[in-house]
C-alpha cells in the first residue's frame, strides 16, 4: 500500500496517518510518499507506526512556478516505489498528488485510488488560469483511478463537473448533531 500526498499536514495528514497505520498493523507493507509544507510536522515519522516507511520528496508541495521539477521527482519516486512490489494499491491524496500519480502509466497489478480532499480548481485562492488548467487535468485523468470522495458534495462535483462515473463516497467528517451531545462522564 502506497499513499502519496504533496501536503502532509492538516486533515490529509490525519487520514493518511489512520489508513497507513491500519494497513501496517495488519502486516501490509505500507509507504507514505510525501512533500513538505509549513504545516507538515517536523517529527512526522513519530505519528506513524514503526512499520510505515516514509519517503519525502524534496520541494514537492511548495506552490511555485518551479513546481514541475518537484512533481517530476515525485513521479520518479512513485515509479520506483511501485516497482518494489509486484502488486498493490496506490492511494493518491489531494489534487496535485492525484495529477502526478494518475499521469503515470498503468500497471496491471496495481489499483489506483484518488481522494481529492477538496478539488483545487474550486479554491478561489488559486489564480483563475491555474484553476482552469487543474480542472482540465482532472477531467483528462479522472478515469485513471477510482475517485474516493470525502463527501456527497465532492462526489457530486466528480460526477457532474468532471463527468466521472467511477466514484465512491467514504465520509470523513462528523455529524453536527453528534457534536452537540454531552460527553460521557468517566
Amino acid at each position: 500500500m502506497i499513499h502519496a500526498c504533496e501536503a502532509l499536514g492538516g486533515g490529509v495528514l490525519g487520514v493518511v496517518q489512520a489508513l497507513a497505520n491500519a494497513t501496517a498493523r495488519r502486516g501490509i507493507p505500507t509507504v507514505v510518499l510525501h512533500g513538505r509544507r509549513l504545516e507538515t510536522p517536523a517529527d512526522a515519522a513519530t505519528l506513524f507506526d514503526a512499520e510505515v516507511r516514509l519517503v519525502e520528496v524534496g520541494g514537492w508541495g511548495r506552490r511555485s512556478p518551479g513546481g514541475v521539477l518537484p512533481s517530476a521527482r515525485a513521479a520518479a519516486a512513485l515509479r520506483s516505489e511501485t516497482a518494489r512490489y509486484p502488486r498493490g494499491v496506490l492511494h493518491l491524496h489531494s489534487t496535485f498528488a492525484g495529477i502526478v500519480g494518475r499521469a503515470l502509466p498503468r500497471r496491471r497489478d496495481w489499483r489506483k485510488l484518488y481522494t481529492p480532499h477538496g478539488y483545487a480548481f474550486l479554491n478561489p485562492s488559486i489564480p483563475a488560469a491555474g484553476r482552469v488548467a487543474v480542472r482540465s487535468l482532472e477531467r483528462r485523468l479522472g478515469r485513471r483511478a477510482l475517485t474516493v470522495a470525502c463527501s456527497a458534495t465532492e462526489a457530486e462535483v466528480a460526477r457532474e463537473v468532471l463527468h466521472l462515473s467511477e466514484v465512491e463516497v467514504v465520509r470523513n467528517g462528523i455529524r453536527l448533531e453528534a457534536s452537540n451531545a454531552e460527553p460521557d462522564a468517566d
